[in-house]
């Protein structure tokens, strides 16, 4: 009787392991999902928001790699990850993926962004960002500010 104790013991051991592996994937799947519905959130918010006060800026969905989305206009080109939370990865996706738009777009980004929606920006990720040349946004204001700059800069009227 005590094996059989014992080989209940380990059997259910392994279940609660096969459970737990379980939750995880689940959890895992969860978050995924809960980042693509916040990234198409504030895609359409961005585009919104351009349209009403910046229309001279055009928000495109931009499903290729290195960017969520891109914004054009003024002679600009600004390509910008969405995270609800910015991690260094995302940095490092944007910095990566910048030479992918230039191929498929025909223009390299002017400016490289990664937009928290949560708000939050993690001094670490800001950090690498500013070595990188990508800024960490959290309003949309400043990422016209960001474009006007540009624009500015290269002297160019609307497009």
């Amino acid at each position: 009787m005590l094996d059989e104790v014992k080989a209940l013991r380990a059997s259910l051991e392994a279940e609660k392991r096969a459970c737990a592996g379980e939750d995880t994937g689940i959890s895992s799947t969860v978050g995924e999902l809960r980042e693509r519905l916040t990234e198409l959130i504030v895609k359409a918010f961005l585009r919104d928001w351009f349209r009403k006060h910046a229309p001279e800026y055009e928000v495109i969905y931009w499903d290729g790699m290195g960017a969520d989305i891109l914004i054009e206009g003024r002679g600009a080109l600004a390509a910008i990850d969405i995270a609800i939370t910015p991690k260094e990865e995302d940095v490092e996706q944007l910095k990566a993926g910048a030479g992918a738009i230039a191929e498929k777009w025909g223009k390299r980004p002017d400016l490289l962004a990664v937009y928290s929606q949560s708000g939050v920006m993690p001094s670490k990720v800001v950090e690498l960002a500013e070595k990188r040349g990508i800024f960490v946004l959290r309003s949309p204001r400043r990422l016209k500010e960001l474009l006007d700059e540009l624009a500015g800069r290269t002297g160019t009227g609307l497009t």
